[in-house]
């Protein structure tokens, strides 16, 4: 399937009306069968803290949360609970440029000399490339004793901009944080607005995204989760983020699967931006090095699952993980964060991989099968 075919799928699929009407009997009872069969797999991982929501056909099917928010106070984790997404946070400042591009502030097409004229091989990079990873700026990771004193959007801009490019502009995929930090930038420059005031007033404000916000080390807000590791059985946390600048708009957003729902179903609604846009936004644009199926569009991940397509994004920042994907086909979403490291990296991929073998199947797994798969 092409990307254009691969576009209107999504926007027939995903992207087209969601009035709400009342589900038939054997879609309730379905439903209510795979809600039992994922609390059923979820009560194998009793050190996984944090919360699950799966939604079919825009309805919630399951929402829960697991262990604490904060062990000190004994709050416990809930589908409102805020969380640390981290990369996550990249879907958002690139539905920010789409917006800024609908109201004429901008186009993925220009180049990033526009905005930083003393940029090197800036005519060489666009928008376009920054949001599809294939710009070449080096990632700041590679390099963060280099970054990690900066303490401004434009501190950190000036302390990697002069680093040689990894490849051409446009040649390949490579991932980079520092790119979505130079949207943030170009954010900032053209609307006026700090990058996380531009979000509160453009995309969480309008619509209700009461429990989502840009984070801030300095803050403590009741309902945030604190990050743990799980070392030897007990609980430590983590400590606060050093250089937090350098998670401005890569990395520095928080949200709950509650408020994550409500974005999935905006993007399905329409309204954010427009139709054009989101074709936009979901093309995959990049295709993964070897893979003539995985890409990646604006701000997401193109992928194919057991066959089917998928929109995904992940998140990692110590204490905290993040995953988002979503069922084209069978209209099904997955949202899962977590505020524990545990002594197994895998597992989260395991509980999401095996949340969306038992969720993709339209008549179900059997449980057992799912138990013999984490073995």
């Amino acid at each position: 399937m092409g990307s254009k075919q691969f576009v209107l799928f999504v926007l027939m699929m995903s992207f087209g009306a969601v009035d709400a009407v009342a589900a038939p009997p054997e879609i309730e009872v379905s439903n209510q069968r795979l809600a039992e069969q994922i609390d059923v797999y979820m009560q194998d991982y009793s050190d996984f803290s944090g919360a699950v929501l799966i939604a079919k056909a825009s309805e919630v099917v399951f929402s829960k949360g697991y262990g604490y928010a904060n062990e000190d106070l004994g709050v416990l984790n809930t589908p409102q609970t805020e969380f640390r997404i981290a990369s996550l946070t990249k879907p958002f400042t690139a539905m920010a440029i789409m917006q800024l591009q609908e109201r004429s502030f901008l186009s993925v097409q220009d180049p990033l000399s526009k905005y930083i004229p003393d940029f090197p091989d800036g005519n060489k990079i666009t928008i376009h490339h920054l949001l599809t990873h294939s710009s070449g700026v080096q990632n700041y990771y590679q390099h963060f004793s280099d970054v990690c004193h900066c303490t401004s959007i434009n501190e950190l801009v000036t302390a990697f901009k002069h680093w040689p490019l990894d490849f051409e502009p446009g040649c390949q995929f490579r991932y980079s944080n520092s790119g979505y930090v130079l949207l943030a930038y170009i954010i900032e420059t053209v609307s006026g607005k700090k990058y996380g005031n531009f979000l509160q007033e453009n995309i969480f404000d309008p619509l209700k995204l009461n429990d989502s916000g840009q984070d801030s080390s300095e803050s403590v807000l009741k309902d945030h989760a604190i990050g743990y590791v799980k070392i030897n059985h007990a609980l430590q946390k983590v400590p606060p983020i050093h250089a937090p600048i350098t998670l401005v708009g890569n990395g520095d957003l928080y949200s709950s699967v509650q408020d994550l729902y409500k974005w999935d179903q905006a993007l399905a609604a329409g309204g954010i931006v427009s139709k054009k846009s989101l074709e936009e936004i979901f093309i995959p644009h990049v295709l993964m090095e070897g893979s003539l199926i995985r890409g990646h569009g604006y701000g997401w991940f193109v992928d194919e699952r057991l066959g089917k397509r998928v929109i995904e994004y992940s998140g990692a920042l110590r204490g905290f993980l993040s995953k988002y994907i979503k069922f084209i086909d069978d209209q099904i979403t997955i949202i899962l964060l977590t505020n524990v490291e545990i002594g197994d990296p895998e597992q989260f991929a395991k509980i999401y991989e095996g949340l969306t073998e038992i969720c993709s199947s339209s008549t179900g797994r059997n449980i057992k099968d799912q138990k013999l798969k984490k073995k």
